[in-house]
């Protein structure tokens, strides 16, 4: 018996319904779909280690003790070794700085109109 309903549990999934015909599919974002995705998934800032919005030692300071320490935050390159190249590469990103908190194709300025394509 359980496994009569496991088919036809599968059965039933295997039949999905189509999507409409009439979907429109967007090559570009639209200024609201720019927005939703930055407020529910910000883009990551992966040198500032205190979550704090600024890059400074004290992101420095905390790399350098998971490195001593052998946390897994300090495997930066995720290569299994605690080394130079760890620190080379947590520099080179740190430099490189955050990324800006607002994505320049929010304006809608720069989206395109909706004939166009």
């Amino acid at each position: 018996m359980p496994f009569t309903v496991l088919i036809l549990i599968a059965a039933a999934t295997l039949s999905a319904p189509a999507e409409p015909a009439d979907r429109v599919v967007r090559d570009e974002p639209t200024a609201e779909g720019v927005q939703w995705m930055e407020d529910n998934f910000p883009v990551p800032c992966w040198p500032d280690l205190t979550h704090d919005d600024v890059l400074d030692f004290f992101d420095v300071l905390k790399f350098l003790r998971s490195v001593t320490a052998r946390i897994r935050l300090g495997d930066w390159n995720k290569d299994g070794v605690w080394d130079h190249a760890d620190l080379a590469a947590f520099l080179t990103d740190y430099a490189k700085g955050c990324p800006p908190k607002s994505h320049p194709r929010a304006d809608p300025e720069h989206l395109p109109e909706q004939g166009d394509k």
